[in-house]
């Protein structure tokens, strides 16, 4: 304040104090978590429940009192030390806040109303906020909403792009399809394409006219024409879930397309389409033009859409010199490894006696490294051409083959170990850490083999492939970007996962017990 500093009263020092302590935020998280796995517990809303599902919904109800109540606890300490200016300034402790009333609102509903209300169920989906709140206590999810909300400008200019497309395609297959998509089907209704409908259309049908059934003048339901269909009983109707017969059907149906699922089906409804409106299908995948149509809304509007959004992200990304999608502390940590991967280790000298300074010489030998390089490429070829089922004879070739690989390898780690010394062995290099592993894993399988606990161990050979990266520059520096990433990654993957779990929750509110 300009006339100085305000002393706060005791009761609000003392929210102040609570609300700083670490132990207050990791008792908030732990509420957050558990609230959030008693609601993956809960049945659907719209399911029919036993007496004793009903008895458990009731318990978490009641458990979910529990927790509302600790968030309004958590949100009035809080509005005590902060104050309403303090506290309002961060957009998270306003999510909060909007978490809390929306709870309220849930609880009152539901004290009123009871359990089985639908004003209890539609109230319910909002408590899928709650997990939301975890994106603030994690630093990482934190900064990859940051990012996504810096991108957002760029984000959309990419989609004024796609929509662009989207219009430019729906428009041409309204030109092209409106109408053309139809078929005669029973007055009982379509199926999913015409072709499934007329297929299935046996004999119901009757001329209106004369009063005959199909069987008496025996024809072919789905070579009838509009006129006739109508003429004979029929209905003139076009597939229940796609058409391009207005322009947000189509909208409908290139989404369909794009998502690259249930698309073929589309493309061979439009490509049966016939030559003039009120035409029968013509069944016989014609229209080249229809497939040219539907693959080319696919490279553009589902592949080069996804590349466009994807360039955007890797963009930003770059001009933040990757530091975009990390925190600090995990800055801290791929700046770290980053030295550390520059430094080159301290050269191991060669020792004085004669036998160590020979498997010293043998160990750094580029022959070396080239023999041993192509025992791992033979032995891989070998773990490859295992079958089921397989000749006896044939395996115990196999067998003695890896047998003979194993104790290469197991001589040429004995050889580093003299040579170099066990303490520059495992510590100078990480190849020779992992060259190490696989022996004794391959030894250790050989030794147990039958038991069911050590079946991988013969595949983990296949790892050994891993050595043929220290001789590759490329491959090291590709291994390097990839060690570096996993920070970003792993930021990534948690927002994803909350993602999942909030639209599975609505999901299983919105469809749960309901048949699909």
């Amino acid at each position: 304040q300009s006339g100085g500093s305000v002393e706060l009263p005791t009761w609000r020092m003392r929210c102040w104090v609570i609300a700083e302590k670490r132990w207050f935020e990791r008792f908030v998280l732990a509420v957050i978590m558990a609230s959030t796995i008693v609601m993956s517990l809960e049945y659907p809303s719209q399911q029919e429940l036993t007496a004793e599902q009903e008895e458990w919904q009731n318990t978490l109800e009641t458990i979910n009192l529990c927790f509302f109540t600790g968030f309004c606890l958590e949100a009035l300490i809080k509005l005590a030390a902060y104050g309403f200016g303090g506290y309002f300034k961060d957009n998270w402790n306003r999510l909060d806040f909007a978490v809390v009333l929306l709870g309220a609102v849930d609880v009152a509903v539901f004290l009123v109303t009871g359990a089985k209300s639908s004003a209890t169920n539609v109230l319910r989906l909002f408590r899928v906020l709650r997990p939301l709140r975890l994106i603030k206590r994690n630093e990482g999810m934190v900064v990859i909403v940051n990012a996504l909300i810096n991108c957002i400008p760029m984000v959309l200019s990419v989609v004024g792009l796609v929509a662009l497309l989207y219009v430019m395609f729906a428009i041409i297959g309204m030109h092209m399809y409106m109408g053309m998509l139809y078929g005669c089907a029973e007055q009982s209704g379509v199926g999913d394409s015409p072709t499934d409908s007329l297929s299935n259309a046996t004999g119901d049908l009757v001329n209106n006219a004369t009063g005959e059934s199909p069987g008496d003048f025996n024809f072919d339901i789905s070579s009838l024409n509009e006129a006739d269909c109508l003429a004979r009983g029929g209905a003139w109707e076009n597939p229940n879930y796609f058409s391009f017969d207005d322009i947000f059907s189509s909208f409908k149906t290139l989404f369909i397309i794009s998502t690259t699922e249930g698309w073929v089906t589309v493309m061979e409804a439009v490509m049966d389409t016939p030559s003039a409106m009120g035409e029968p299908p013509s069944l016989n995948n014609s229209q080249l033009g229809a497939a040219i149509y539907c693959c080319g809304f696919i490279v553009f509007g589902s592949f080069f859409s996804a590349n466009l959004f994807v360039g955007i992200l890797v963009s930003f990304f770059g001009e933040s010199s990757g530091n975009a999608l990390l925190t600090e502390s995990q800055r801290k940590w791929v700046q770290l490894n980053m030295l550390a991967m520059q430094l080159a280790p301290d050269p191991v000298t060669a020792p004085e006696q004669p036998a160590r300074r020979a498997c010293y010489n043998i160990s750094t030998s580029h022959t070396t490294e080239l023999f041993i390089g192509g025992a791992i490429v033979v032995n891989t070829l070998l773990l490859m051409l295992e079958h089921f089922p397989m000749d006896e004879g044939f395996a115990d070739i196999l067998n003695i083959l890896n047998t003979i690989f194993l104790l290469i390898f197991t001589v040429e780690c004995v050889i580093k170990m003299v040579g170099l010394g066990l303490k520059s062995y495992f510590t100078v290099s990480v190849w020779n850490r992992l060259d190490f592993s696989i022996v004794a894993i391959s030894w250790v399988s050989m030794a147990a083999e039958g038991l069911s606990a050590f079946s991988g161990g013969r595949a983990l050979r296949v790892f050994r492939l891993l050595l043929l990266l220290k001789n590759t520059e490329s491959l090291r520096t590709l291994l390097r970007t990839l060690v570096l990433s996993l920070p970003p990654a792993m930021n990534i993957t948690l927002l994803l996962m909350l993602v999942l779990f909030v639209f599975g929750i609505i999901g299983m509110h919105l469809f749960g017990g309901l048949p699909l």
